[in-house]
């Protein structure tokens, strides 16, 4: 009974987190464009001037990235506990 509920648990989690990924990677997109056309705006000589414009260009999609990894964290633990499940 425990295991089935952990299965449930850690595909729930995988969906929340994978849903709240792709929201946050849309969130990064939109804040992308935006920081991209405030500060650099086709001038793409901002980048030699100032080398940490590309992190604060690619920072609103670290949130995205995270989720991403717990959500493969959570649906190999699903997975292993599947086939734990089906050898049982």
């Amino acid at each position: 009974m425990k295991n089935k509920k952990n299965i449930r648990k850690n595909l729930l989690k995988n969906h929340l987190y994978s849903l709240s990924a792709i929201l946050f990677g849309l969130f990064g997109l939109f804040m992308f464009v935006y920081l991209y056309y405030k500060f650099v705006n086709g001038n793409s000589y901002v980048f030699i001037q100032n080398p940490i414009m590309i992190l604060v260009l690619l920072a609103p999609f670290i949130p995205s990235v995270v989720l991403l990894l717990l959500s493969k964290k959570a649906r190999k633990a699903a997975s292993s506990e599947i086939k734990q499940h089906l050898r049982s």
